[in-house]
């Protein structure tokens, strides 16, 4: 509105704007490539009579344009002063030749679709190395290569600046972590987000849990606080055990031999309850900054106050300070929040909208510290070295996501490239990220099964560019993270040893500076390693049990391993969480959209037996059965409860009147079945199986969420595994397979298929191997991670793009 009411005002009121032309003789936009048609309009307005108005840009940096209009400021502008001198800038004054050329390549990929295709930059400067793509094993391997390859330039005099420019934040997370382990000095470019620490999380965690005990996912992480600390053995014994009581883990705890447990255990249990207990009172004396302030003091400063000379311990305090303001700025700006309750509500809307948790005091002096970035970040910005990791299709290029809110063409006021906008715009940041170097350019991908280089490497290939295939680590790079906090911080310090001493083998026999560095790292991870084992008392505080080894619970007897549709999905989801759900059995609450699910499908079987049993319900009698059959579970707002019901009541009120006139008895409903693939065992029940005239069946899923297309379905294990059971374990070949999506009363269906039930055989068998072979490896992903039950509690869980 500043720039549109802007125009308005001076198009409604000329004096206004002779007042402005006469102040404004001359006008200069820079980086005119990122203004948008408003923006173009007031300058235009602006400039007046005079015309006196120089615009500079580079259509190749549009890297925040809207929907792929990457040159049309610059088609606006020549419709707008059409006798406008044009003066082409092509000598670059900071890279190398090697750079500017290997850039030159891959931005031609954008042919037509630019201002000026026949562009080409030069340079008076030196040639420079080449620039090198390292060819990486895995994104462990990768963290590994781009960190020594900094560790040496870090020796060299001078000290070059050096940075890492990343297509999404996620990327860099193995990066930091290696960086961290070998002691690198770093900075993480315009802050991390505040919730990404652990020391908040676990505050987070336990105010959550003060808030609603019965909230087992974050109870399972407090239960693993150090200043609990119970082992992880005990842990999933006790998640068992509430979750085969329909408990939560908190009321598991709470009653006399629900759960059974050795007396070291049982003492780190009534610690548990007494703490709870303690903050709860706190949060009904002195609401969120009194619990706030509790927990603080007893899991968060003074523990990490104890090992305040390391590094990571200081940025956890620091953490756990900022996380203190925004606590009490959010009571200053609304005293409402000051309720516990009312405080995690404004949480959970603040993360929702998008809020972020910044520290802005970036470190930008460049100097024997690397700068890690995004690229849209380093805009503008210059380093002797560049690398760029992670050009791999589906990560740089990054994948075409479709807009939430799609902007009508013909609204457009721009002209849109001919090509492949995301794909071109994918390429400008690429242009964008290598043209940042000064001396040296480092491109990075990674080649392995599903795993394909970027297109840009491709772009990039010419006499300027060295390709160097790395041979894969000895050293397995990723280790499953164990849940408890003790044993993870014994990982990480057995992991750094093993890095430092992979460092020590390349070392030259002669460099006897290098060696007493490694020497001292060792030392000081040594003794980070003793600590982790034997933590440091805390007045008041029992103390963990040190967890041999790395911590992992072993995977229990699976002989006769049963598995459903649902643990299918969850493992091709996450290994790491069908780990947490099915191994560990840490009760989760059903969320609303489950609830809903569940209360329609009661309904609709208790309708389908009764058209088995003869009968035919009216829809007064319907609607009474789902009155009847609605449960509550899942729904912690009553308003959200109350338009879920009523939008339930419709669903079943529409798929009544769209089917009564051609209802026919099924063959069966909710029918349980129990089929062997392989060496594993399936479970499960399919909703309706309805008979066809030629003595084949068709099998019928409801589903209550947004309808799908067929390409958008994916492989249909689900109906394939139907299929199975109706073939092998009663005896009918079904002849169609069908989704019934009830918000639109449409079917989805599919033909029977002979090739596809082989091929879902072969995909069970693959899963259950792994499972026994207890490979729960994560997968992290933000767009997973972020609606995943056991985010709070996974070390590898990805907090943003």
């Amino acid at each position: 509105d500043l720039v549109v009411e802007s125009v308005r005002l001076f198009l409604e009121q000329p004096a206004r704007l002779a007042v402005f032309n006469a102040r404004l003789p001359f006008i200069l936009v820079d980086e005119f490539q990122d203004t948008n048609v408003a923006q173009i309009t007031l300058v235009a307005t602006l400039a007046g009579r005079t015309r006196n108005l120089c615009v500079v840009g580079d259509d190749d940096q549009a890297i925040y344009r809207f929907r792929g209009a990457s040159y049309a400021s610059f088609l606006l502008f020549q419709e707008r002063f059409p006798d406008a001198a044009t003066v082409r800038l092509t000598q670059n004054y900071r890279s190398s030749p090697r750079i500017l050329r290997t850039a030159g390549r891959v931005i031609r990929g954008n042919g037509d679709d630019r201002y000026d295709p026949d562009k080409s930059l030069w340079t008076a400067r030196p040639p420079g190395p080449p620039v090198e793509l390292l060819v990486c094993a895995d994104y462990g391997h990768e963290a590994q290569v781009i960190a020594d390859k900094i560790r040496t330039l870090l020796g060299s005099s001078p000290v070059p600046s050096i940075a890492v420019l990343y297509r999404a934040h996620a990327h860099r997370e193995r990066l930091v972590e290696r960086l961290a382990q070998e002691q690198i000095p770093h900075t993480v470019v315009g802050g991390q987000s505040l919730l990404e620490s652990e020391a908040v999380q676990d505050v987070v965690a336990c105010l959550r849990l003060v808030h609603d005990p019965s909230d087992s996912v974050h109870a399972f992480r407090v239960l693993g606080l150090p200043i609990i600390g119970l082992a992880l053995p005990d842990l999933v014994q006790v998640a068992r055990a509430a979750k085969q009581q329909q408990r939560s883990i908190e009321q598991a705890l709470r009653i006399p031999k629900a759960v059974t447990l050795r007396p070291d255990a049982r003492q780190r249990a009534r610690r548990f309850r007494a703490l709870l207990q303690t903050w709860q009172r706190a949060a009904a004396r002195g609401g969120v900054e009194g619990v706030t302030r509790r927990v603080l003091e007893e899991i968060g400063y003074r523990p990490r106050l104890y090992a305040a000379a390391g590094a990571e311990a200081q940025a956890e305090v620091m953490a756990l300070s900022r996380w203190y303001r925004f606590v009490q700025q959010a009571i200053e700006i609304d005293p409402a929040r000051r309720d516990l309750g009312a405080f995690l509500r404004y949480l959970d809307f603040y993360q929702e909208a998008g809020g972020e948790f910044k520290d802005d005091a970036a470190d930008l002096s460049g100097t024997g510290k690397v700068q890690l970035m995004t690229i849209h970040q380093a805009k503008g910005l210059e380093f002797d070295w560049v690398f760029l990791p992670s050009l791999v299709q589906g990560r740089f290029p990054s994948r075409s996501r479709p807009e939430a809110i799609p902007f009508p063409v013909a609204l457009m006021k721009e002209r849109l490239p001919a090509g492949d906008f995301h794909l071109q715009e994918e390429r400008r940041l690429c242009y964008v990220a290598m043209t940042r170097a000064r001396d040296g350019l480092v491109l990075t991908t990674v080649e392995r099964p599903y795993h394909r280089p970027s297109v840009f490497v491709r772009e990039a290939a010419g006499d300027d560019l060295a390709r160097v295939e790395l041979p894969p680590p000895t050293v397995l790079e990723q280790v499953q993270p164990p849940l408890a906090r003790p044993a993870l911080a014994l990982l990480e310090q057995e992991q750094a040893i093993i890095g430092i001493m992979q460092s020590l083998k390349r070392l030259a026999p002669d460099d006897a500076r290098g060696l007493e560095g490694h020497l001292a790292q060792l030392t000081e991870t040594a003794r980070a390693l003793v600590a982790a084992a034997h933590p440091l008392p805390v007045p008041g505080t029992i103390l963990p049990l040190p967890v041999p080894g790395t911590g992992l619970y072993p995977v229990p007897d699976m002989k006769d391993l049963k598995l459903s549709f649902s643990q299918l999905e969850t493992y091709r989801f996450c290994p790491s969480k069908y780990q947490y759900a099915y191994v560990y059995q840490i009760p989760t609450r059903p969320t609303a959209q489950m609830q809903l699910g569940t209360n329609v499908h009661a309904c609709l079987e208790a309708l389908g037996r009764q058209l088995m049993a003869g009968q035919t319900p009216s829809l007064e009698e319907v609607l009474a059965i789902y009155e009847a059959a609605w449960t509550s579970d899942g729904y912690a707002d009553p308003a959200i409860e109350a338009r879920d019901k009523a939008y339930g009541r419709q669903m079943i009120a529409d798929y009544y009147e769209r089917n009564r006139a051609t209802w026919q008895p099924p063959l069966f409903v909710e029918k349980s079945f129990l089929l062997q693939v392989g060496d594993a065992w399936l479970r499960g029940f399919i909703d309706r199986i309805d008979s066809r005239p030629d003595g084949r069946v068709e099998i019928v899923d409801y589903k209550t969420g947004k309808p799908k297309t067929k390409a958008e379905v994916g492989d249909r294990l689900q109906l394939t595994i139907y299929a199975m059971a109706c073939r092998d374990v009663l005896g009918v070949t079904p002849e169609t397979l069908s989704f019934y999506y009830l918000q639109t009363n449409e079917k989805l269906s599919f033909p029977y298929d002979e090739a596809a039930l082989d091929e879902a055989a072969q995909t069970i068998t693959a899963i259950a191997q792994k499972i026994r072979a207890g490979e729960f490896t994560p997968t992290p992903d933000y767009g997973k991670c972020r609606i995943c039950d056991f985010r709070t509690i996974c070390p590898a869980a990805t907090p943003r793009v």
